[in-house]
């Protein structure tokens, strides 16, 4: 399906990619458009954030406690740090968590410990940091998928309302 697509704009080379964190999407693009840059949604690793944090348990924390939300939306805001500068910061701010009481607390320091496994062997690990955006926030390009989402709710909207034949 990309490459009739990339056969209908022949003369549009495409430099930036937007994409959530399906991996199939973003390696058909990177096959199909090897020359652009591939970025993650900042929406979307908000979200697997989020969700990891959720599932290890820590959302009570993340809600009760204002220093670890603080401490979270850290890890969030490497998303603005220069890619090669990540590892050192991430690291800082894992050794400041590491002595905290909310982390010294029972069981707490074991699910951080998961997080930040997590943490690490996904984010990274990443060849290029994809989920970096300093780069789009310098060159003023979209950080999220939010344009392409609006979009297909609003056709989504008008191809199921009264009047329009179905297409199933």
């Amino acid at each position: 399906m990309l490459e009739e697509f990339k056969k209908l704009i022949l003369d549009i080379q495409l430099k930036i990619l937007v994409v959530d964190f399906e991996v199939a999407i973003k390696n058909a693009f990177r096959t199909s458009f090897s020359n652009a840059t591939i970025k993650h949604c900042l929406f979307h690793f908000g979200q697997a954030i989020w969700q990891k944090i959720s599932s290890l348990g820590l959302s009570i924390l993340y809600r009760q406690d204002n220093i670890f939300r603080f401490d979270v939306r850290k890890i969030l805001a490497l998303v603005f740090i220069r890619h090669e500068r990540i590892p050192v910061i991430y690291n800082l701010i894992k050794g400041e968590i590491m002595v905290k009481d909310y982390y010294l607390k029972e069981g707490n320091g074991l699910m951080i410990n998961k997080f930040f496994s997590y943490f690490e062997e996904i984010y990274l690990n990443m060849r290029d940091l994809p989920w970096c955006a300093l780069e789009s926030v310098l060159n003023e390009t979209p950080l999220t998928t939010d344009i392409c989402e609006g979009y297909n709710r609003s056709l989504n909207a008008f191809l199921s309302s009264p009047g329009h034949p179905s297409l199933g």
